[in-house]
């Protein structure tokens, strides 16, 4: 949102290093002010652009981002929940294909505990998703918490198949030019 409207700035900005480089302050030659106002702009530019490209690297990363911006992002939170579900079953199958030996063993150990922990984390996530009034209507918040709710170490059966009979009730479906809920 921010490129379109630097552009004018750079122009701005590029008046002023002209102006400078022509009035020779210092008695420096055009050449070597030019070189020096470049290697400034690039000094204070990459840093600040590597800064904000940090938060786009990943979906984890822009949601978490989001997330520290506006806490109620329903978005954010449910995309969120989702890659933390997804790497939590990563974790655990890579846990469960390794052979169980005396080498594999922490590696075993430190992938469940890691799947636990985003899992765990992931249904904090939607519940919180949930309890918000965009997330309490929404079909894919239930539909991920779910998902979530059966990925646990001690999966919450009943609380999943709550959240997917929420699915359903909030889910629309077209019916002609209408959206009507899918229960109907």
């Amino acid at each position: 949102f921010g490129y379109v409207p630097s552009l004018a700035g750079l122009v701005v900005v590029g008046i002023g290093v002209e102006r400078l480089v022509s009035s020779r302050p210092f008695g420096l030659a055009p050449r070597v002010l030019a070189s020096g106002a470049c290697v400034v702009a690039l000094a204070a530019a990459v840093p600040a652009c590597w800064a904000v490209a940090a938060d786009w690297r990943d979906d984890e990363a822009f949601s978490r981002a989001l997330l520290r911006d506006d806490p109620g992002h329903v978005r954010a939170l449910t995309r969120l929940g989702r890659h933390l579900v997804v790497a939590a079953l990563s974790d655990r199958d890579v846990a469960t294909a390794l052979p169980v030996t005396a080498e594999n063993r922490p590696v075993i150990t430190a992938r469940l505990a890691s799947a636990a922990a985003r899992t765990e984390e992931a249904v904090r996530l939607l519940e919180r998703a949930r309890s918000l009034p965009d997330g309490r209507r929404s079909a894919i918040v239930h539909w991920r918490l779910g998902d979530a709710y059966l990925a646990l170490r001690a999966p919450r059966d009943a609380a999943a198949e709550d959240s997917y009979r929420r699915v359903l009730d909030s889910k629309l479906v077209r019916v002609g030019a209408r959206r009507v809920p899918w229960s109907r």
